[in-house]
């Protein structure tokens, strides 16, 4: 079902307005060719932000604010401070770093702080998993109170110094900001995550660049000034589906990057949650390129649920075959003689089925078709809260009407679908979604099967099919120890703010895998997907975007035939194929050890783009790459001790070849 959206917008943020200043008034230089520095002002928003509490070591993410405290040191715990990591590299930024200013606008509402103070210190490392009294230098000149500005009190600081010594460096600006004074207030600013329009944390950064580069800064600020009332010409016109366009009048290449594409997509497609579910709500950023030059805006969509009733929906119990591609299977029987596992499906049992509707428990009717030996549990459409796990019973099929309609929602911690038995087999998953709750205070997972022993007692024939798993603070789906796994047409999204340990999905000593039209993008901290020990693994047509690290990580003693399909990784933000070797167990720092590398692995027709870097192999043997483009910023692929067929394969930057581990990142 698809409708309409309406947008929220609050005064025009600073970035948009500093753009329509540059877009009405372009420096005489750049107006005349001059080829002299020309100063502009750019607005950045952090790549990452959190707030860390007294002696905490975890930083969590999609928190709704920043706090920030202080408290005499016999109350520590309750101590706060705000971290806020800020892309200042020469490709982010182009020019000379002239000045630049960090503000934070206190949360709308806010009492009026009075003469508390804050501070800014330059944290050392970009790792937050440390104690808020981690190393960091304080910034001189930056304690200060926080000043009216409008309706609204804001925190400014200058860190023009700061911003010069991480761009020198790794181009990572790390900033803490604390209140150096004990005192009882805790201030609340809006996070990057939650926040829209002037509430969102702001490094204003000035730069002096060449004519040219001021001409393409104009051109990028009048298109997004063009774009933003073409945008608020929508919300005059209810009903209008979303035309989000990607190319502006100058010719700026425009990105849309939606928070929930379940609900509006990057490209502008609305699906309204049906009327037994609540309004969704989604960001919708704006990156507008002009060259080397990027300005950002973002809006808020409010997505109504639909005010009619859907029509009855008679659900397909029985999964639908998933057929393998053609030269999947060409590719086994060439490169492996067709010695390879094929997955086994589930058996399910369909002459039995019970209804759940909202509001009534899910537990006992999966209870009663375990012990008939098997059945359906049908999860009418609308939203199931749950408390804890949905313990699976073997031959029970869990089915929904569909991934939007029927909604499973994770209001407590821990597994939300799992099992407390030994072995669990024929069990599938069907139409529908299963989501966590964003910067939840308990940290959830999604679906966590570990079977108890991987020789003689494995889960056996679990099928996930046309099923979302999102916005969970651990795990997505972790299964382990378990044979002969189906996830088709699975959208495994935003999972793991908890930690990098945690990912989209992470399958752990499994054998006979078929994955399927899996969307695994936007994990927050961890990876798309971790294969370990993993093997006879197919994945045809996947696709990982926009992992803040890796997006596939494949290693351990077990990790044998896999053949990637199909499979397109962009936007990582360190490495797209992590595909590793080193020994985990003794991790400080971990060994390189090639026990540990991949074996036999196929990439086919495979589209590896737009990430950091393309690929670091370690150790790998028998390794078969066909029909696929790399296409990266910074290195398409590094092979330490390995050496790859390539057959009609292209690359932007040659493949790097090493024999020192040191070579390689370690991460």
């Amino acid at each position: 079902m698809t409708g309409s959206a309406s947008f929220r917008r609050a005064s025009p943020s600073m970035a948009a307005l500093l753009a329509a200043a540059c877009a009405l008034a372009p420096h005489p230089a750049a107006e005349a060719g001059q080829s002299g520095p020309v100063r502009v002002t750019t607005v950045l928003h952090p790549t990452f932000d959190t707030y860390l509490e007294g002696t905490s070591t975890t930083a969590l993410h999609w928190l709704p604010t920043l706090l920030v405290s202080h408290r005499e040191a016999a109350e520590a715990p309750v101590t706060r401070s705000a971290f806020l990591r800020f892309d200042v590299s020469q490709a982010a930024l182009p020019g000379t770093v002239v000045d630049a200013r960090l503000e934070l606008t206190l949360q709308a509402g806010a009492p009026d702080p009075g003469a508390v103070q804050l501070a800014a210190a330059r944290v050392e490392t970009d790792d937050w998993t440390v104690p808020n009294t981690a190393a960091a230098t304080d910034i001189a000149d930056t304690t200060g109170p926080l000043v009216r500005r409008g309706d609204r009190f804001v925190y400014s600081a200058g860190v023009g110094d700061a911003a010069r010594q991480d761009r020198a460096g790794d181009g990572a600006l790390s900033l803490k900001v604390y209140a150096p004074a004990a005192g009882p207030a805790t201030l609340a600013f809006p996070s990057q995550d939650a926040g829209d329009g002037p509430e969102l944390p702001s490094l204003v950064v000035t730069t002096a660049v060449d004519a040219a580069t001021a001409r393409a800064h104009a051109a990028a600020a009048s298109d997004l000034s063009v774009t933003r009332h073409q945008v608020d010409a929508m919300l005059r016109r209810p009903g209008a589906e979303l035309r989000l366009r990607e190319e502006a009048p100058l010719g700026s290449r425009l990105r849309w990057r939606s928070s929930d594409e379940q609900l509006v997509t990057d490209s502008g497609h609305v699906t309204r949650p049906s009327a037994s579910l609540p309004d969704g709500s989604v960001l919708l950023d704006l990156t507008v390129t002009q060259g080397a030059v990027t300005l950002v805006d973002r809006f808020r969509v409010s997505v109504p649920h639909s005010d009619q009733v859907a029509a009855p929906v008679t659900p397909a119990y029985a999964v639908q075959h998933v057929a393998l591609e053609s030269g999947a299977t060409a590719l086994i029987d060439r490169q492996w003689g067709g010695v390879f596992e094929h997955v086994q499906s589930p058996v399910q049992h369909l002459d039995a089925v019970v209804d759940v509707r909202p509001g009534e428990r899910i537990q006992p009717a999966v209870d009663a078709m375990g012990a008939r030996g098997g059945g359906v549990v049908h999860l009418v459409g609308g939203l199931h809260r749950v408390q804890g796990r949905i313990d699976l019973r073997s031959g029970v099929s869990l089915v929904g009407d569909g991934p939007g309609l029927t909604v499973v929602q994770q209001d407590g911690s821990g597994d939300t679908i799992g099992t407390t038995l030994r072995q669990l087999t024929d069990v599938v998953l069907k139409d529908f979604t299963l989501q966590g709750i964003r910067g939840a205070a308990s940290v959830s997972n999604g679906v966590l099967l570990a079977g108890s022993d991987p020789q003689s007692a494995r889960h056996s024939r679990i099928m996930l099919q046309n099923v979302t798993v999102k916005n969970f603070g651990s795990m997505g789906i972790h299964m382990k120890r378990t044979a002969n796994i189906i996830l088709d047409r699975v959208a495994s999204l935003y999972n793991g703010e908890a930690n990098g340990l945690f990912h989209n999905l992470y399958l752990l000593y499994d054998n006979n895998v078929l994955q399927s039209d899996t969307d695994l993008s936007r994990p927050v901290l961890g990876k798309g997907a971790k294969y370990t020990s993993t093997s006879n693994v197919l994945v045809q047509r996947a696709k990982i975007r926009d992992a803040i690290g890796n997006g596939i990580q494949a290693d351990g003693p077990e990790d044998t035939k896999i053949l990637f399909y199909d499979y397109t990784v962009a936007g990582a933000g360190k490495t797209a194929l992590w595909f590793i070797s080193e020994d985990f167990k003794h991790p400080t720092p971990p060994t390189y050890d090639p026990a540990n590398a991949p074996k036999h692995v196929i990439l086919a027709k495979s589209h590896i783009t737009g990430n950091l870097r393309g690929g670091v192999w370690k150790a790998l043997t028998d390794v078969y790459v066909v029909d696929t483009v790399f296409a990266n910023r910074q290195s398409d692929l590094m092979l330490l001790n390995t050496q790859p067929v390539f057959v009609r394969t292209g690359f932007s930057i040659a493949p790097t070849y090493h024999t020192d581990p040191n070579d390689l990142p370690l991460y």
